[in-house]
């Protein structure tokens, strides 16, 4: 016989799924239970078109913020919460100031993904401009 390989036990602590009709029901229900007070939905224009997402916002909070539109809104969501929970206002809030901004806005100019994700033509001068604001957006 061969060697003997010891057992091992893996524990998962994460929730159970929940699938079917119905198990979208329970999303209001489940977060109140892990006490979620606030919940961000982030999609895009070919899930919302679903009518997912809208449900899903429409069981978490009756009446909540469903923007359609550009891409903009967004940015004015994340930035709203932001400022809701108090968290530091650009990368200035982190310790980043104005003399730091030339080095990320040439690396990001550089990166594969920003031409390919963008949903406009992006200059050296829109991601320089971009950082520049960034040290504090408010």
């Amino acid at each position: 016989m061969g060697a003997t390989v010891p057992e091992s036990v893996f524990t998962r602590g994460a929730r159970g799924s929940e699938f079917g009709p119905g198990a979208a029901d329970e999303v209001g229900f489940d977060l109140a239970r892990l006490g979620a007070r606030r919940a961000l939905v982030v999609t895009d224009a070919g899930v919302a078109a679903t009518g997912a997402p809208q449900r899903a916002t429409g069981l978490l909070v009756p009446g909540a913020e469903r923007p359609d539109g550009p891409a903009e809104h967004l940015p004015a969501a994340i930035e709203r919460l932001m400022r809701d929970l108090g968290l530091p206002d650009g990368i200035g809030g982190v310790g980043c100031a104005e003399g730091d901004v030339p080095a990320p806005a040439a690396g990001t100019v550089r990166q594969q993904r920003l031409p390919a994700t963008a949903p406009r033509p992006v200059t050296g001068d829109d991601v320089a401009g971009t950082c520049a604001r960034s040290p504090s957006p408010w």
